[in-house]
Parts: structure tokens; sequence; C-alpha cells
């Protein structure tokens, strides 16, 4: 017993000396890449009806990283409205794509999923 007591002092003590000497040696950690929804804009988007009118494709959707990081895997969700302007639903997919710091890039035929049967418009953005 004593030997695992030994052993689980010498990590702990480990442990909090490496912190101890980042500390004091000054290394910066890094910070997590900001959100997509603050680093990348999509600069337009075209969608249609597919699957016999039971899901949302964005024909086109171009995306710009603004940020200073690469963004990726990132997530699309469209608002769906109604001819009355009424919200009747969220569709969304995530993309598995690379865009490096600045790169505007193109996605064609992009699948969302399903969408209410009244859904006319909408606006979409771009998630973590």
């Amino acid at each position: 017993m004593r030997v695992i007591g030994w052993i689980a002092a010498v990590l702990v003590g480990s442990a909090f000396m490496a912190g101890l000497v980042q500390g004091l040696v000054g290394i910066p950690a890094r910070a997590p890449a900001a959100a997509p929804e603050h680093t990348a804009e999509i600069v337009n988007f075209t969608w249609r009806r597919g699957g016999f009118g039971t899901v949302v494709i964005l024909s086109q959707i171009t995306i710009k990283n603004l940020g200073a990081d690469e963004l990726k895997d990132f997530r699309i969700v469209c608002n769906m409205t109604a001819p009355s302007g009424t919200a009747v639903g969220t569709a969304s997919t995530r993309l598995y794509e690379v865009l490096k710091p600045g790169q505007t890039r193109t996605f064609r035929d992009v699948n969302l999923g399903a969408v209410h049967s009244q859904a006319t418009g909408g606006a979409c953005h771009l998630k973590a």
C-alpha cells in the first residue's frame, strides 16, 4: 500500500511542478480557436429542394475564413421560414473541410436534410 501512495504522491508532485515551471518560464498557453460564427462569413448561398421536395440542398454556398486560424469541421445551420415569415424549422449539416486563414471556398450540392413542406426561404449561419 505504501508503494501506491508513494507513486500517487510523485505523480501529483510532478504535475504541480510542471505547472509551476510553465508559469515561471512564461510558456504561453495556446488559446482555443474562436468559434466559426465569429471568424468566418457566408458570402452567399442558393438553395433548392431535392428528394421529391422533402430535403433542402444548398446548390452553392461560399464561405470566407476571416480568422487567423484554420476553420475546420464546421456546421452550416439554416433557419427556414414560411411565406408568412414564420420560422418553420432548422436544417443543418457538418462539413468536414478545412479553410485556411483568408481562404474563400464555394461548396456545391450540400444536403441539409429534411425540410418543412411550407419552407420557402431562410437564413444560414456557421456554428462550431
